[in-house]
């Protein structure tokens, strides 16, 4: 459970990380303005929606080095912290 809990932190670390470096880069704004409908402008516009899609991606990255379907969990928890973080 301890190693569970450590690798949402990870996670919600890395995420909040990505997603502010994309900010600050200003990926996320040329994302937003170069989406090709309604429906990527907002989901990059969407706060929450990109913390979730990023560790989505992270987590399945994790899946496959480590090969450990529980961690497919992560996401769900992740989420509500990285949101704070960033």
């Amino acid at each position: 459970m301890v190693d569970f809990l450590s690798i949402v932190l990870l996670m919600a670390a890395g995420a909040a990380f990505i997603l502010t470096l994309a900010e600050k880069w200003g990926w996320r704004e040329w994302l937003m303005v170069h989406a090709p409908n309604e429906f990527l402008y907002r989901l990059f516009l969407c706060k929450f929606c990109c913390t979730w899609w990023v560790l989505v991606l992270l987590t399945l990255c994790v899946v496959i080095i480590v090969r450990d379907a529980a961690l497919l969990a992560v996401p769900v928890f992740a989420t509500p912290i990285a949101l704070r973080l960033w």
